[in-house]
């Protein structure tokens, strides 16, 4: 199994949005049933796969995530102390040797602790 096959970016159009004038959506597909099958998310644990689930739901259609500590702390019932440790494990994280998120300070965002993510493929 490729490690791409774990993961993909879709835009979804809806014609009912299109006519009432909505923005397509824009997701990150987790293949769960892969992910299980090849063993990412007992090897990753269920706090580091609720986190990259969590990042996920911020996600563009370029892969990216704009979003803060707080903000995932909040989608994952956790202080933002515990948020901050379960996101910087996600990112020394490595899945057969390769990364699975880069982090950067979001650009002119006016949030000081606003981060911006990217999915690597995996």
């Amino acid at each position: 199994m490729k490690n791409q096959d774990l993961i993909s970016i879709v835009s979804q159009k809806d014609l009912t949005a299109k006519l009432e004038g909505a923005q397509p959506q824009e997701f990150i597909r987790l293949h769960i049933d892969k992910a299980v099958a090849s063993g990412l998310v007992a090897n990753m644990g269920t706090k580091l796969w609720a986190t990259l689930s969590v990042i996920a739901m911020f996600t563009n259609e370029k892969g990216q995530s704009q979003c803060s500590q707080k903000q995932i702390a909040k989608a994952l019932g956790v202080s933002q102390t515990t948020a901050k440790r379960y996101l910087c494990a996600l990112t020394n994280y490595r899945w057969k040797g390769e990364p699975i998120l880069k982090v950067e300070k979001a650009p002119d965002c006016g949030c000081e602790d606003m981060s911006l993510y990217t999915i690597l493929s995996f």
